[in-house]
């Protein structure tokens, strides 16, 4: 299994419809998309109940990210299911890793809470023993803020200034910086790191593909 992450501007989503195009194999799934059976989510549901019972903070953050901490909790069912099939790539734009980095910063704040705690690390373990290989998509931060001004789609960076802006990019790097230490501590995966100012998209997809060969090879 195998996530594309990287900050707004840094190219992922071209990236992600380059390997797709360059290997039949590989099969693209995002958070957004439901997939797995409705039992796994009803299950994933439920397991936040203990969360609902410590307290207003806790409650509060399940208010704000029900979606996200099911479909976190219900995904890797199909995921690992998924594995099983030959010859097939599952590459997630928008996956556990983006999801946990969307979900930081309101559980790291209630880690006092132990019901939090436990599902945090839940979370995390489950999702650092099935991931094989996260790609991570950077550029200076100069670069990634000029090309979210000349995107068409909304996006907050383009409502501030480019210190504003800078400030928020190097914020978020370091955000998920410390999601991929936490799930590498509970167990190791690959990394591959690609500067998407200086590689085109073909050097890019080339690097990845060795990547995703080099990890099939290692778990065979």
């Amino acid at each position: 299994m195998v996530e594309v992450i990287g900050l707004p501007g840094s190219g992922k989503s071209t990236l992600v419809r380059a390997i797709a195009e360059a290997d039949s194999r590989v099969v693209t799934t995002t958070f957004a998309s439901r997939f797995g059976k409705p039992v796994a989510y009803t299950r994933s549901a439920r397991s936040l109940s203990p969360i609902l019972l410590q307290g207003p903070a806790a409650r509060s953050i399940v208010r704000r990210h029900f979606g996200r901490m099911v479909r976190l909790d219900a995904m890797p069912t199909h995921g690992r299911a998924a594995a099983r099939v030959p010859a097939r790539v599952h590459i997630f734009d928008q996956g556990p890793v983006f999801l946990l980095y969307r979900l930081a910063p309101d559980l790291g704040g209630e880690r006092r809470h132990i019901a939090v705690n436990g599902w945090t690390d839940r979370m995390l373990g489950r999702w650092a023993s099935a991931l094989d290989l996260v790609v991570v998509l950077d550029a200076p931060d100069e670069v990634l803020f000029d090309r979210v001004q000349i995107r068409s789609k909304r996006h907050p960076l383009k409502d501030v200034s480019s210190d504003t802006g800078r400030h928020a990019l190097r914020r978020h790097r370091h955000r998920y910086e410390q999601i991929l230490s936490d799930l590498r501590a509970r167990e190791p995966f690959d990394i591959v790191r690609l500067d998407t100012a200086l590689a085109s998209v073909t050097s890019s997809t080339s690097r990845i593909q060795d990547a995703i060969a080099q990890a099939s090879l290692e778990e065979a």
